[in-house]
């Protein structure tokens, strides 16, 4: 199941307009992926987006009670956290409120009716040091899986899907999503780790009603010639 069909199954069905709350702050590079997050969501015109990288919310601001300034309606709240290695670089989503600044001992107002947690290091150890040290590709790779899963749902309840994706805007996605396998020399390219995530994301794009069931049986690997997966 991809992330946008969980976060669909997580916010209640007759729910057609959200707040969207993205906690963080641009002062440490794990932390970072809220505002990242919601910026990416502004450029593609979502509404209902509060936490950027130009306008944070973060710990500050929120002890100032900007929360309190939010319009009244279902919120979903986006932050990063930290958890098992095993863990790190995946997204979770669930129903009820995010704690913001728990996992680094802050005491903070929880916010949400539903949340998405991505892990990006690891934690028990020197939480603020090692969000400061988390390395930013992650983290934005991270924020363009989340922003693409939530512009999904958001337009999927404003009644605009099926939102149709052509294979050119599909693989440049999928380049900016993975670009650490897409950019490698041809010598040390990863072809079965490319092989999955290409056969993973057009399933996704296909379960999401984004591709039709010819495009996702048709689309070759751009990646790795002369096959699909």
């Amino acid at each position: 199941m991809t992330l946008a069909q969980e976060l669909d199954k997580v916010i209640p069905a007759n729910v057609r307009s959200f707040n969207i709350v993205c906690v963080g702050t641009d002062r440490s590079t794990g932390d970072s992926l809220g505002p990242m997050v919601g910026l990416m969501l502004q450029q593609r015109g979502i509404p209902h987006v509060y936490g950027t990288l130009h306008q944070p919310v973060h710990a500050v601001n929120m002890q100032e009670g900007i929360l309190n300034t939010l319009p009244k309606r279902y919120t979903l709240a986006i932050d990063a956290c930290l958890g098992q290695a095993t863990s790190v670089g995946q997204a979770k989503c669930g129903v009820g409120p995010l704690l913001p600044g728990s996992g680094v001992g802050k005491e903070l107002a929880a916010v949400g009716d539903a949340h998405i947690k991505g892990i990006v290091n690891v934690g028990g150890f020197m939480e603020c040091f090692v969000l400061q040290n988390t390395r930013l590709s992650l983290v934005y790779d991270m924020a363009s899986e989340i922003a693409s899963a939530v512009e999904v749902v958001v337009r999927k309840r404003q009644g605009v899907i099926p939102m149709k994706i052509n294979k050119q805007q599909a693989t440049a996605q999928f380049r900016e999503m993975y670009g650490d396998y897409t950019s490698a020399p041809k010598k040390l390219k990863d072809k079965p780790m490319l092989r999955q995530l290409w056969n993973d994301y057009v399933d996704g794009l296909h379960k999401d009603n984004m591709i039709s069931t010819y495009q996702a049986a048709t689309w070759t690997n751009p990646f790795v010639k002369s096959e699909r997966g």
